[in-house]
């Protein structure tokens, strides 16, 4: 696993970066970023399809990405991912795909072939 801190410079030069809030000075852990092979070896998603429905989902989304380079690389904040999974795991399980109704399918005939003569 390979966690990369936000800000990694000493304690003095922090408090003089600009956008720092006093929060993330006190909890280090807040500066934790994941990347999506970080996500993956912790088992929180297992493919990039599902981790973006997880984004778009109107109700209690996964948490938005930091844009880290302008060619597409994004890291999530660790508190936020783990705050999202702690508020998912404590919901009911309304939308989980075992508390769903069965599709419906429609019974297609049987497929004849063509006698060849």
């Amino acid at each position: 696993m390979s966690t990369r801190t936000l800000v990694e410079a000493p304690m003095d030069r922090r408090e003089k970066a600009p956008g720092v809030s006093e929060a993330l000075l006190k909890n280090p852990d807040s500066l934790t970023l994941l990347r999506y092979p970080d996500l993956v070896d912790r088992q929180i998603v297992n493919n990039r399809m599902t981790l973006r429905r997880w984004m778009n989902r109107r109700e209690d989304p996964f948490p938005r990405f930091i844009r880290l380079t302008s060619n597409g690389s994004v890291a999530w904040r660790l508190v936020e991912v783990e705050a999202w999974m702690e508020r998912r795991a404590k919901a009911p399980d309304i939308a989980r795909p075992s508390n769903l109704p069965k599709r419906t399918t429609v019974k297609q005939g049987r497929r004849r072939s063509r006698s060849r003569k």
